[in-house]
């Protein structure tokens, strides 16, 4: 029997998600089990699929990312949370860098 890495996958850029997809469900160890481009579908993922891994892009419009991940953190506590996104400036992430699992530029 296969064991999968459930994930779902959360940008604003449709084209970011397609190709991640694609990268990720090559390796057969990954499934991804949602893909949206609407942060507050992510919760409703979380309640309906057994989902190890979040990858998350770090903007989204009309959210605050870091008080987001930091209720998903204290709803979800196995879940590991990666940020991915094109945010170079640790200025602008350093205050939810010690609340996530991993952080990667695109």
């Amino acid at each position: 029997m296969n064991e999968f890495l459930n994930i779902i996958l959360a940008d604003h850029h449709p084209s970011m998600i397609k190709g991640v997809r694609v990268e990720l469900e090559n390796d057969q160890k990954f499934k991804v089990v949602a893909a949206t481009q609407s942060i507050e579908d992510i919760e409703v993922w979380l309640v309906s699929c057994k989902v190890s891994v979040l990858v998350v892009d770090y903007w989204f419009r009309n959210i605050n990312v870091k008080n987001f991940i930091e209720r998903l953190n204290r709803r979800y506590p196995t879940l590991k949370i990666i940020i991915y996104t094109q945010e170079e400036r640790i200025s602008y992430v350093k205050d939810i860098i010690n609340n996530v699992h991993g952080y990667i530029l695109k």
